[in-house]
């Protein structure tokens, strides 16, 4: 806790409001106060004491006495900060009185507010009780203990020192907040007791509800078990073996069966051979017809393209023909233009010259008309001018003459409203009996309220009482009802514990039957998964076969068409071989060949022998699609090897998913039968039942610990009624004794109110007096605030008279001075008025030659444009003259343009008439090309080979029917051949297959005999294992809470009564009184030492004279002051506000003065070297040297008789 501002006004001494910096005196650690005896010094430690607890020590009655004689009220605001981490908190709290009477006084206003870090504040409470409570929580001192450990006023100062062993420690209990180890501690043990105890004996219960779960018998059930999965295993092991024999045997069954159907599948096949000879006739035709196609699509291309020549050779000639017609209509017209153009042309350039010498007079007509309006314009400015200054004239005269009228009468009405000396005097005198009657008035208004107070209070009381007694009767009906409800509890105990936990058991056998139907499900789940696999693998395969197949058609026609391309190549070639022969003849030359000299027809060059460099690229091709053919031959072969293998492991793990069936279809039934349920279940239907089989068990557990809990809750309620009761027949005895209190301090309140009311009536006659003698008849039965009315209003008239007068007198001075200013204004607009007349006539001359000169310029305009704007004018001539301009130079394009036309369409029809011609020699070669490949593929005509030729949609139909057969045919084939050799020679009867489904069945059954004896065994074990750990934790925690419940109990022992807060407040008063012993050590320069007694009090170490020890009673003065600080300064070291705040400051009045020079150094200088351990000391004293000693100094000067009361200051050295 650290001071920072103290204001006080009206207290003691103190009149006029003083505040002390305490932020300021405090910035060296140790400052002091100083003053003449009787100055107020001591009070300024009683303002804090009034502020903080609403006490004055020193005073009688806590509070009389301390308001000032000349003051009615008095005020004290004490701002402090308290340091919790890094960010203090700041508070202020304030309180007011008025005076009740000559001794006594009231609280009127008391705040406490806490001071944000922003500056908003934050009221924390209001009332003066409140703000009391609040600070004793803040700091956790009482009154008392602030004035003994922390501001220690005269008379005080030793009193610590001097206290009781008893009544130390209970003081130091309330520093040191040790109440938190008395009866806090001890109900914290008694509960914790409790919560022990219930927790043991709740764990005794359920280990004894458990059963045998001992680690013996887990044993036992764990050999049990053994020998189980031991029998288990030797079943297991003959089903294996059976079922390989059994699984050989049906896969000899199942390819016994397979063969039939395959051979069946391939004599229904070879049915089709007549309908694929058919298909692969009409394949071959219309290959042939594709071979011709080429020719045919070329003819038709060219044929097209002749006809489209045809047309456009026609319409190039109309073209030409008609742009020859337009050319000699647009050279007629351009002549026609040109001849317009060199008549109207010189007219119209003369003309447009003429127009604009005209024009050059415009701007100068439209200067003169400027001017001429500016003229007009300033002459009307200035009459208008004229005429303003001449109206403000006559109105400025007018308001002087009535200004001086008014100031005559303001002086008369000044005169009137002079109140005289002597009346003045007389209401001074009334109004100061006025406020002393008011003043009576309401102290007896704050009289009667507290009258009203005590008797609300002792109808509180009263009711308190009453309230009391019903409370025990209501406490009384409801302890009988939860008595009532506690037999009913016990009768409604629920299910038992060994229902529930073989309830338990039985569920711990469902939940292991439901884990084996989740594994088989996992495990067929995972076959049926492979299945799905294996049958997508297979239509993966099966869909590549038949890509391959296509891709093998395909490649095997392209193959078709290259050789025969490659055909067609040699026979080009040897043509080409010919042609060069010819070409290498001579007339007269004999021929290489046929040795002829004579050369009449030589074979001709066609075009076909150019490309004979093409034949090696087309035999590579032709090798690259061979090659191609073999690899999805290779590719056909292994897809089919990859088929049959991925058939017979489908066949495998489908028997596999049928046993994992079988076997789920087995637990599901038991299960079934052990929930004793009818019809079929799904494995998550019957996980539903045990989900909700273990739910019903934890809602019975639910409903038991629910039970417990109850019934403890009503025992424990019906504990807390009968404390209470006992508390509530306390509280209304108290409540009695209140009455009894409350009812004294009322007839005391009834008496001061009379006292009040002849003071108020003794004011009321001296004020009526006064208004006599101003003239006022008043009653004597006059009500009192009426009289005090009556003299307000007398009052407030002469009040009323004095400010008429003076706001008269302050019009006067304004009308004076408006009217100096009317008659310079008026001197003003005099002169401008003369100004104005001179310029009008220099106006009007000046506007006269101007209009002249303007009427002029205009006639000679009017006679050269007839009225119509020169613009005008100009602009039709421009326009005439180019439009005669542009319609000569459109014409001439336009002709120019057309006969670019015509040029361009000569040009056209001749490319057109060319390109004609050459189409017309390609079709014709096109037709004798066709007609030669329809001979040399065996048709008559086009039209056959077309009907011959299938779409490329149909024929890739009819090869896909064809392959489809062979590759079906070829399936077959190898399938059966596949299932041939699987059975090696092997067969199987129908005798020899029922066998060994007997034996299987066998081996089965003993194999699920066995598994539900392992299984039996297993649950055994598990619910034996699963209750051992239950058992084991609930032996732990017995013994644990046994340990505890000892040692709690230990702790209850020790805690009766107050012993332990007596030995904490001991201990804390042992490490006071070494830290004091230290600073005495250091004030008394060794020579005492201080020490605790047997009984709790001080003993004085004499070390000067061989550690002599005796009661601190036989100290002297200046001794025990030394003694005093040194255990002031160790407890302020130790406290700790509220457990959280540290004590930064403590004060110390008066007692340097029993020390001698030297003693008052050494205690100084221990003083000083404090503030090196953050503590504020503030002194209190009026000697001399001790002020020349200190840095900081708040001087206070004495109040004067009769006028102001005592005022601070803030000294530095």
């Amino acid at each position: 806790m650290r001071p920072l501002t103290l204001k006080i006004a009206g207290l003691h001494s103190f009149r006029e409001e003083q505040e002390v910096q305490f932020d300021k005196l405090s910035e060296l650690g140790v400052f002091g106060i100083f003053g003449p005896t009787g100055s107020g010094k001591s009070t300024i430690l009683d303002a804090i004491t009034l502020a903080l607890y609403g006490v004055v020590v020193r005073a009688g009655r806590r509070t009389q006495g301390i308001l000032n004689h000349g003051e009615n009220h008095l005020k004290v605001a004490f701002t402090f900060a308290l340091q919790s981490g890094q960010t203090p908190k700041v508070y202020r709290v304030e309180r007011r009185y008025g005076r009740k009477d000559q001794l006594a006084v009231t609280n009127t206003y008391s705040r406490l507010t806490e001071i944000l870090a922003d500056g908003s504040e934050t009221v924390a409470a209001d009332k003066d009780r409140e703000v009391t409570e609040q600070i004793t929580a803040l700091l956790g001192l009482k009154e008392e203990d602030f004035t003994r450990a922390v501001v220690l006023p005269q008379g005080k100062f030793a009193e610590f020192l001097n206290l009781s062993g008893k009544e130390r420690r209970e003081m130091l209990q309330r520093l040191f907040s040790l109440e938190q180890y008395g009866h806090i501690l001890t109900n914290r043990v008694n509960e914790r007791f409790k919560a022990v105890e219930t927790g043991y004996i709740e764990a005794d219960s359920e280990q004894k509800g458990l059963g045998d779960a001992s680690p013996q018998a887990v044993a036992a059930a764990e050999s049990a078990l053994i020998a189980a999965r031991q029998a288990e295993v030797k079943c297991a092991g003959i089903l294996a073996a059976v079922q390989v024999r059994h699984a050989a045997a049906e896969k000899i069954h199942s390819l016994q069966a397979e063969l039939r159907i395959k051979e069946q599948e391939l004599q229904d096949h070879r049915s089709r051979e007549g309908e694929i000879a058919h298909i692969n006739k009409k394949l071959e035709l219309s290959a042939k017809a594709g071979s011709v196609m080429p020719a045919a699509l070329q003819y038709k291309e060219i044929l097209a393209e002749e006809r489209a020549a045809c047309s456009f050779k026609e319409q190039a000639i109309a073209n030409i023909k008609a742009l020859a017609a337009e050319i000699r209509q647009l050279g007629d017209n351009y002549e026609q233009a040109r001849q317009t153009r060199i008549e109207a042309e010189p007219k119209l350039v003369e003309q447009k010259a003429g127009l604009e010498a005209a024009l050059r007079l415009e701007p100068d007509i439209v200067q003169l008309e400027g001017e001429v309006n500016k003229l007009g314009y300033d002459f009307g400015r200035k009459k208008r001018a004229y005429e303003q200054h001449v109206q403000e004239i006559n109105i400025l005269s007018a308001r002087k003459d009535e200004i001086t009228n008014q100031i005559q009468q303001g002086e008369a009405g000044l005169i009137e409203l002079t109140v005289p000396a002597e009346y003045r005097q007389l209401v001074q005198a009334g109004r100061e009996k006025a406020a002393e009657a008011a003043r009576n008035i309401e102290v007896l208004e704050q009289s009667r309220l507290a009258l009203t107070r005590r008797r609300q209070d002792c109808q509180r009381a009263v009711k308190d009482k009453a309230l009391a007694g019903e409370k025990m009767e209501r406490i009384s009906n409801l302890l009988r009802e939860k008595e009532s409800e506690a037999e009913r509890i016990q009768k409604d105990c629920p299910a038992g514990e060994e229902a529930l936990v073989e309830q338990e058991l039985r569920l711990a056998g469902w939940g292991n039957l439901v884990g084996q139907l989740l594994d088989r499900t996992g495990e067929a789940e995972a076959e049926s998964s492979l299945v799905q696999q294996i049958d997508r693998e297979l239509n993966e395969n099966r869909q590549r076969q038949t890509y391959l197949e296509e891709e093998k058609q395909k490649a095997t026609h392209h193959l078709q068409l290259l050789q025969r391309e490659l055909e067609l190549q040699v026979a080009t070639d040897n043509l080409a071989v010919a042609a060069r022969l010819a070409e290498g003849l001579k007339e007269g030359e004999p021929c290489p060949v046929c040795g002829s000299v004579h050369h009449p027809q030589p074979a001709a060059i066609s075009d076909a022998a150019a490309t004979a460099a093409d034949r090696p690229e087309l035999e590579q091709d032709i090798a690259a699609m061979q090659s191609r053919v073999d690899a999805i031959n290779d590719n056909l072969a292994e897809t089919g090897n990859r088929i049959i293998a991925l058939a017979t492991k489908h066949d495998l793990v489908a028997a596999k998913l049928k046993t994992l069936q079988d076997t789920l279809l087995a637990l599901t039934g038991k299960l079934t039968a052990e929930l004793c349920l009818a019809g079929e279940y799904t494995l998550q239907q019957l996980r539903s039942q045990v989900e909700a089989a273990r739910k019903q068990l934890t809602y019975s557990r639910g409903l038991l610990k629910e039970w417990k809990a109850k019934s403890a809750q009503v025992q424990e309620l019906i504990s807390e009624l009968r404390d209470t009761l006992a508390k509530t027949a306390a509280e209304m005895a108290v409540a009695g004794q209140r009455v009894e209190m409350t009812q004294s301090e009322l007839a005391l309140a009834e008496g001061e109110l009379e006292k009040i009311r002849q003071e108020l009536s003794h004011s009321v006659t001296d004020l009526a007096a006064a208004l006599r003698q101003l003239g006022v008849d008043i009653s004597p039965a006059e009500d009192a605030r009426q009289v005090i009315r009556q003299m307000a209003a007398i009052s407030e008239s002469v009040s009323r008279r004095d400010k008429t007068a003076e706001e008269l007198q302050m019009k006067i001075a304004a009308l004076r001075k408006t009217g100096e200013d009317c008659q310079t204004k008026l001197d003003q607009l005099h002169k401008e008025a003369s100004f104005c007349q001179s310029g009008l006539a220099a106006l009007t001359a000046q506007r006269k030659a101007a209009e002249d000169n303007l009427a002029a310029r205009k006639k000679e305009l009017g006679q050269i444009t007839q009225g119509i704007p020169v613009n005008e004018l100009i602009a039709k001539v421009s326009q005439e003259l180019a439009i005669v301009r542009q319609n000569e130079a459109t014409a001439q394009e336009t002709f120019e343009r057309a006969q670019e036309l015509y040029s361009e369409g000569e040009q056209s029809k001749v490319r057109a008439e060319t390109r004609w011609l050459d189409i017309s020699r390609r079709l014709k070669d096109s037709d004798n090309t066709l007609q030669a490949k329809l001979a040399a593929e065996g048709f008559i005509e086009l039209a056959a080979a077309e009907a011959a030729f299938l779409p490329p949609a149909a024929a890739e139909e009819c090869n896909r029917q064809v392959q489809e057969y062979l590759r079906a045919e070829q399936k077959l084939l190898a399938q059966r051949e596949q299932i041939v050799r699987n059975l090696a020679g092997r067969r199987l009867t129908v005798g020899e297959w029922e066998s060994l489904g007997q034996e299987l069945q066998a081996a089965m059954d003993g194999k699920n005999a066995a598994t539900e004896r392992r299984v039996e065994a297993d649950k055994e074990y598990k619910d034996l294992a699963i209750r051992n750990l239950r058992w084991a934790e609930l032996e732990k925690s017995r013994v644990r809470l046994k340990d505890q419940l000892d040692c709690l109990q230990t702790l209850k022992n020790l805690l009766r009564g107050n012993v332990f807060v007596e030995f904490l407040a001991q201990e804390q008063m042992e490490m006071v009184a070494r830290q004091a012993s230290e600073r005495l050590k250091e004030i008394t320069r060794n020579r005492y030492a201080l020490e605790l007694a047997s009984d709790g009090g001080f003993l004085i170490r004499d070390d000067a004279n061989g550690g002599v020890k005796r009661p601190v009673a036989t100290l002297s003065g200046g001794e025990t002051f030394q003694t005093s600080l040194a255990l002031a300064l160790a407890l302020s070291t130790h406290i700790q506000l509220k457990g959280k705040y540290p004590l930064e400051f403590f004060f110390l009045d008066e007692g340097f003065g029993s020390l001698d020079q030297n003693a008052l150094d050494v205690a100084i200088s221990t003083l000083e070297r404090l503030h090196m351990e953050r503590m504020t000391i503030g002194i209190i004293s009026h000697i001399a040297e001790l002020q020349q000693r200190m840095q900081r100094r708040l001087m206070v000067e004495p109040a004067e008789t009769a006028g102001h009361g005592t005022w601070v200051r803030i000294e530095t050295a």
